[in-house]
């Protein structure tokens, strides 16, 4: 058989399986679901084909490792908590909400004044037994409340001051013996009490936007919008508001302004600040790329979330004054580090970082993902190491690359194109990919090939989910490296995603171009991408994690005629890869591999054990690495 007749038929049994009736519903017929993202974690998924209905999920609150277990906790439908656990990173199974308001944890109806209107941002820290007021390993939720009216009293905090979150806090408690993470119980005591009422947001006793909590000498700790809190309360209901100076710049105006919170860089000037919607966002620095411990004398020995999980800065924590300073790299403070060019661009926002066993895993809520009339769902796990070449750039010294299991859901080769002689303007479609929506969801590598002479320029890309035969159409990651620095011999790299070709937008105000740069060192002769796309999500990941962008269709294909999607996939949504490259010629090769299914065959479970998810008991895996030196 021709090889090309070979392929087509390995891609007819591919579909076939795909769409058989052992397919996880969350993993949806391309004919049915064109858009519909297969390895990304999205929304409870109800029904088939046409007719399937998706909860909408959004904010990402954790991920931990307990019991040989990955968890991710995330928002779901504007008012709760949702759950998905793995034994493998990479196939995943969706758990009963942990946090509803009006019921308890395990489902039984519950009427709380405190949280009626909604559970929403928080953290969630594994307590290691030596910092747990109960001398066992605690699973402790700390997470924002939307208060109902308090019983025989008034309405403790105003409803329609504008912020997102009212800014009141509770607690919920994990079994530690549970590998599943499944039951939580609501403290008690809820909501949290704090001394003098600080009034951090003007909005009355407490704060919002709690980091995870820690323990240092006779106290345990938590942080909000830079500022420390404090509890001597073993019951860890009552806190104050700690003297001493903020962790980090502070937020000068946590009120909402015209609708945008002072995160948001479209206040000018823009200043990062420690603010995240939850996650372990003052943490330990991670491995370097090699797996071995950074050193605390250069990197420092804790670092910060700025900006919800895709900005972090380097310092060092003093546990004897319970201070934090910047990492200073020749005398001027280090930049802070990007696992997230662009920021909150639409595309992916509202992200965590955290340890799960030795590991620092980040994702975000992938906001711009859509399909039909469903969508919402969250990025690809990304690992975030320490690289020390990269202290004093733009980088700060932080790389985000796709989990290395990952790779384990390739389950075929669409193409594996070398030494490909790239004339400048003249794409190449790389092998099969523009065949009956192979590259539809696929993970594509490359490297293209720096010019020789180090004073010339070079320009180069990878547009995906595109039709060869136009221009507009598909998701484009670009290249432009400068000529090399005459004393250093570096070059500075300038990157963006957006729509292929010239235009610069597409429908629903999506696809804009989101810029970052990297730095490409005199030893480096080529510049490597990794590109997965996903059917309505692309991101893409730059000379080893330097620099990490993404972009979404949001409910429209990109630059297709064809804006919504009208059942018939031939009036859209090609998935061709084409290599390009601008300026001069250049060397490229590529490989892309078809992605498969990142869920358990059956992808709800009501009550563990769940089917597919093996446990590996509680001992010493289920700790992450501790809150405090």
């Amino acid at each position: 058989m021709p090889p090309l007749l070979a392929h087509l038929a390995l891609l007819g049994l591919l579909l076939l399986a795909v769409g058989s009736s052992a397919t996880p519903n969350t993993c949806q017929h391309r004919a049915d679901q064109p858009l519909m993202p297969i390895f990304h974690i999205i929304g409870n998924i109800t029904g088939t084909g046409r007719t399937l209905s998706a909860e909408h999920i959004n904010d990402v609150s954790a991920v931990v490792m307990h019991g040989g277990l990955y968890h991710i906790f995330h928002q779901c439908c504007g008012n709760h908590w949702d759950h998905v656990v793995s034994d493998d990173l990479i196939h995943w199974a969706r758990l009963p909400s942990p946090l509803v308001p009006g019921q308890d944890p395990t489902g039984v109806k519950k009427s709380d004044w405190y949280d009626a209107r909604g559970s929403w941002d928080g953290s969630l820290t594994l307590l290691p037994a030596e910092q747990s007021p109960t001398g066992k390993l605690l699973p402790l939720i700390v997470y924002d409340i939307l208060e109902g009216k308090k019983p025989g009293g008034p309405q403790r905090l105003g409803a329609g001051a504008g912020l997102g979150d009212d800014p009141t806090l509770a607690i919920a408690r994990g079994d530690p013996d549970d590998p599943y993470l499944f039951s939580w119980k609501k403290d008690v005591g809820n909501p949290l009490a704090f001394e003098g009422c600080p009034n951090i947001t003007g909005q009355g006793c407490g704060t919002f936007f709690p980091s995870n909590v820690w323990k240092n000498g006779d106290h345990w700790n938590f942080l909000s919008f830079g500022e420390r809190f404090e509890t001597t309360d073993p019951s860890l209901h009552l806190w104050r508001q700690a003297a001493g100076p903020k962790f980090g710049p502070g937020c000068p105006d946590p009120h909402y302004s015209n609708g945008v919170p002072c995160t948001e860089p479209t206040h000018t000037p823009y200043t990062p600040q420690p603010i995240v919607a939850g996650g372990q966002w003052f943490t330990p620095i991670p491995n370097q790329v090699d797996g071995t411990p950074p050193d605390p004398k250069v990197a420092g020995n804790k670092m910060i979330s700025f900006s919800n999980g895709w900005l972090w800065q380097l310092g060092t924590y003093d546990a004897d004054t319970e201070t934090w300073s910047q990492t200073v790299v020749n005398g001027t403070a280090n930049p802070p580090g990007v696992t997230n060019n662009g920021g909150q661009d639409g595309a992916v926002q509202w992200g965590v970082g955290q340890f799960a066993g030795d590991r620092m895993l980040n994702l975000f809520w992938a906001r711009g993902m859509g399909w039909g009339k469903f969508g919402g769902g969250l990025s690809l796990l990304r690992e975030i190491n320490f690289d020390p070449r990269l202290l004093g750039h733009s980088t700060g010294g932080l790389v985000a690359n796709p989990i290395a299991e990952l790779a384990r859901l390739r389950n075929g080769t669409l193409a594996n194109d070398s030494s490909v002689r790239l004339q400048p303007g003249v794409p190449h479609v790389l092998g099969s990919t523009a065949v009956d929506g192979s590259a539809a969801s696929a993970d594509i590598v490359a490297t293209f090939t720096l010019p020789d002479d180090a004073s010339t320029a070079a320009s180069f890309g990878i547009c995906v989910l595109s039709d060869p035969s136009t221009a507009n159409v598909g998701i484009g990651v670009v290249v432009n490296v400068s000529a090399a620095d005459g004393s250093t011999g570096q070059r500075t790299a300038s990157a963006w995603i957006g729509l292929c070709g010239p235009a610069t937008i597409w429908g629903n105000g999506y696809g804009h171009r989101t810029t970052g740069t990297f730095q490409i060192f005199k030893e480096e002769r080529e510049v490597d991408f990794r590109v997965l796309c996903d059917r309505s999500i692309v991101e893409a990941f730059l000379m080893g994690g330097r620099a990490v962008f993404s972009a979404s269709t949001n409910d429209a294909f990109p630059g297709s005629n064809n804006q919504t999607w009208d059942g018939d996939l031939r009036h859209g949504y090609p998935t061709a890869v084409q290599i390009f490259a601008g300026g001069v010629e250049t060397i490229a090769s590529a490989v892309a591999y078809a992605m498969g299914c990142g869920w358990v065959d059956e992808p709800w479970c009501a009550k563990p054990p769940c089917p597919g998810i093996t446990p590996q008991g509680v001992g010493q895996l289920h700790h992450e690495s501790p809150s405090s030196p």
